[in-house]
This record gives C-alpha cells, structure tokens and sequence, in this order.
C-alpha cells in the first residue's frame, strides 16, 4: 500500500470533547477501565482516521484541551491506545489563545448567535473558537481549505460551509453516532476534488509570493547596484512597457529601442520571444577563426 500524502493546504480543526470524548465513553472508562481502556472513543477516532485518510487534511487541536499538552506528540502519546497516534497533524498543531475580533458576514453572525442563544451582536462573540481559528488561518495563508469539527456552534466568524457541528456530541455518542450523511457532506464541501482544485491558484498564488521573497533575496541580498546597473534595469523595464502594449501600437522610435535592447541583451530578447511565442535559434559565431 502506498504512503499517503498529506496537503498542506487542507486542514480540520479539531474539538475533542463531543466529537472524540462522549458522556457515555467516559462513564464506561470509569466503571472498567480494563474493556474501556481510555475515555476517548475508539469508534471515533477511528472515523476520524477513515476520514483523513480519504481526504488527506490535516489536523490542528481548536479544542481547550490543547493547553495540556506541551507537545502533539504528547497527546498521541496519551491516546494512543485508542489510535490517536495514526492521527497526522499540521506542523503549527494549535490555535492561539486571546486572539483579536475578526470580522464575519451577517449570515454567520445571525446563525451563529441564534445557534449559541445569545444577542447578535459582535461583542457577544470576543471569546468564541471561530476568532482563534481565524488567527490561526492568518498565520498560516498557505491554508486554503478547511473545516471546523466541533459540538458547540461557537463558530463567528467562520461561513456555515466551514463548520461541521456534531449535535449533542457529548450526550449522544461523538463522531461515530452522529448523521453521517452530514458529516460525508460537509467533509466532501471542503476536501472533495473539486473543492481543492478551485483554490489550486490560490495556492499557487501564495507560493509564487513565499518563494519570490526567497528568490529575491537569494539573488540580490548582497548587492549593491551601480548608477550603470540601475540605468540598464530602468531601460530594461521601460521595453517590457512598450513590448506589452502590442506590436500594432509601437512607435518607430520605441521600435528603435526595443532593437537595441535586443542587440544587447539576450535576457530580452528572450522576453521577447516568449511574449511572441516564438522560438530563437542562432549559431554563435566562432571567434577564433
């Protein structure tokens, strides 16, 4: 079986209590702590696996529970006995607390207070797991699909689509006893084919910055340009103008100057072609002969 990879820009954040951690997994612990070996669910961890496996997220703990633990490894380590260590998590493996207000719609505003029962407004939010989600997503841009796995609707500012509410998580069974048709449908939403291949250029995108900043850097960090260096940049620059406004609109004089910076530099000459999709084959000439 070949190895799974895992994107990078795919994510779940991740409650425990409700979704892996029940009333009645806990009571049963309680009362035989060698047939019930932990007080997280097997059945839902394990449908939480299937469905990682499927999707190939990863996983980030939104869960009050991840200020226990100083490490992810430490987690997995406590629960591994019910397969939490087959879990793959995001190398930034939890939100922050305290974040700043973030701003929502007024469709998740009214949804979500309605849901939590209290005044619709943003004040009544300041405290809720959307907003650390939200930070979390700043910090990481690479991000460009994700969902919420969580029993309380605390969700401001995230859109409905990003959310997945497991009802009566605690009192009902987690993960593995809720509607799951809900969860294949929201988990299919925003992991899908064709969900992640409409944020492929958003990716791209995000990418092409990141490593155009390196590359910058990694070629000019320790230059210093010259009067003649930055006339030529200048001059350079000034073509590539004039080559984008179209053949039909160039001047003679600019028709000049573009035939000198052709003469002289290969690198625009090969602007050039690409913009023209044609190909350059010259010979050099031998200079020795």
């Amino acid at each position: 079986m070949s190895e799974i990879m895992y994107r990078d820009n795919a994510v779940v954040f991740l409650d425990i209590d409700g979704v892996l951690i029940h009333d009645l997994q806990v009571r049963r612990h309680f009362e035989d702590p060698i047939e019930f070996v932990s007080n997280m669910d097997p059945k839902c961890v394990s449908r939480l696996i299937e469905l990682q496996q499927k999707y190939r997220f990863k996983l980030v703990l939104s869960s009050s529970m991840r200020k226990n633990y100083k490490t992810i490894e430490e987690f997995q380590t406590k629960y591994a006995n019910v397969g939490a260590d087959k879990l793959v998590f995001h190398k930034n493996w939890r939100t922050t607390s305290h974040p700043k207000v973030h701003p929502g719609s007024e469709r998740s505003l009214k949804k979500w207070t309605t849901a939590m029962g209290v005044e619709e407004s943003v004040e009544s939010t300041i405290h809720w797991r959307g907003h650390e989600i939200k930070e979390w997503l700043e910090a990481n841009p690479e991000v460009t699909n994700y969902l919420s796995l969580d029993d309380s609707p605390d969700f401001y500012p995230l859109e409905e689509e990003q959310c997945c509410r497991i009802r009566y998580g605690l009192a009902e069974g987690g993960l593995a006893h809720a509607r799951q048709d809900w969860v294949d449908n929201a988990f299919e939403h925003n992991f899908g084919e064709e969900a992640m291949t409409v944020n492929e250029s958003v990716l791209d995108d995000a990418q092409k910055k990141v490593h155009g900043s390196q590359m910058l850097e990694q070629l000019m960090g320790d230059f210093t340009a010259t009067e003649t260096w930055v006339n030529d940049y200048i001059q350079f620059q000034n073509g590539v103008q004039i080559l984008m406004r179209g053949y039909e609109n160039i001047t003679p004089d600019e028709m000049q100057l573009l035939k000198e910076l052709a003469h002289k530099s290969p690198a625009f000459l090969m602007v050039v072609a690409g913009h023209y999709n044609f190909k350059i084959n010259f010979q050099p000439i031998n200079e020795t002969e």
